[in-house]
């Protein structure tokens, strides 16, 4: 018999699991996707090869390496270094100032919860000192065991209306963005197309050209702005943080071309004095209506 041989077994099994993250890169919000480099290692009484047996339920592994088994104090011990391809459920609600979570679950579906438990080594388990990512500051490694419940036998009519409970252990390395540079650099644009169109309010209404020309320029400021986001974030039905800020911003937009429109006709009848009293009232309006609206959307996203 080798040292990993595969017997049955009729008790619980207890098996000793650990990881150590080495590497995190190639995160994609817009595909769901990124990729880790990974040590893994179990410690158990039993002589199961448990390293290869186990499953990545939300990633494929693309390459192995520095496999290791030997006796430790008269339990079985094995590692292993894992390069997986994850895919991950991305919370974007509060994009660009979100906070990730990059998770890996472990799981061997061969075998119950009740003949097969995992307990995690929370001692020797971390994130590399030198894990770095940019734009992202690397948080405490989270790992723990729990249970994965599947409501359905499978198709095995032998085994009647069944539930299957495996053992499941998640490995986590919690991510939150670093600084304020992301944010300005996404946000200046949308807040520079309100701006643009916001001084229109104080043109002479008789300026015609100027007048919608910086309503216009704010509208294609706008439009390369969602033109950006829609290249970084996924086609989903949510609405993100900054997409409820530029829709905000469009908003302002049209009220003011609108408005313009109005003080427009009001030209054209000889009413100067009436025209440039609505655009003091107008500009006074908008502008409040678009830090109140900003105010709401904070409120709503992070309170």
């Amino acid at each position: 018999m080798s040292l990993f041989s595969s017997p049955g077994f009729s008790a619980q099994q207890k098996v000793v699991f650990g990881a150590y993250i080495n590497d995190i890169y190639a995160l994609d919000l817009k595909s769901g996707t990124a990729e880790v480099d990974i040590d893994i290692w179990t410690l158990s009484d039993s002589p199961q090869d448990w390293i290869q047996k186990l499953e990545i339920k939300n990633g494929l592994i693309e390459e192995k390496s520095a496999e290791v088994k030997k006796r430790i104090n008269g339990k079985y011990y094995a590692s292993e270094r894992l390069k997986v391809k994850l895919t991950q459920d991305y919370q974007l609600s509060k994009f660009p100032i979100d906070s990730q979570k990059i998770s890996l679950y472990f799981q061997d579906a061969s075998m119950e919860r009740d003949n097969l438990i995992f307990e995690p080594d929370q001692n020797n388990s971390r994130c590399s000192s030198e894990l770095s990512i940019h734009g992202w500051n690397v948080g405490k490694l989270e790992i723990y065991e729990k249970p994965r419940i599947y409501k359905t036998n499978f198709g095995d009519s032998t085994l009647g209306e069944k539930s299957a409970q495996f053992s499941r252990m998640v490995v986590a390395c919690p991510l939150e963005r670093s600084g304020s540079g992301y944010f300005i650099k996404l946000f200046s644009t949308i807040f520079l197309a309100a701006f643009v169109a916001y001084l229109g309010f104080f043109v002479n209404p008789k300026d015609l050209d100027p007048r919608f020309g910086l309503g216009i320029g704010g509208i294609f400021a706008v439009m390369a702005s969602n033109f950006v986001l829609t290249s970084m974030l996924p086609e989903t039905g949510e609405v993100t943080f900054i997409e409820a800020t530029l829709f905000a911003s469009i908003g302002m937009i049209f009220i003011y071309l609108a408005e313009s429109i109005f003080v427009l006709k009001l030209v054209g009848r000889n009413k100067i004095k009436q025209a440039e009293k609505i655009d003091r009232y107008s500009a006074i309006g908008a502008l409040g209506l678009y830090l109140l609206s900003f105010i709401f959307i904070v409120w709503y996203f992070f309170y």
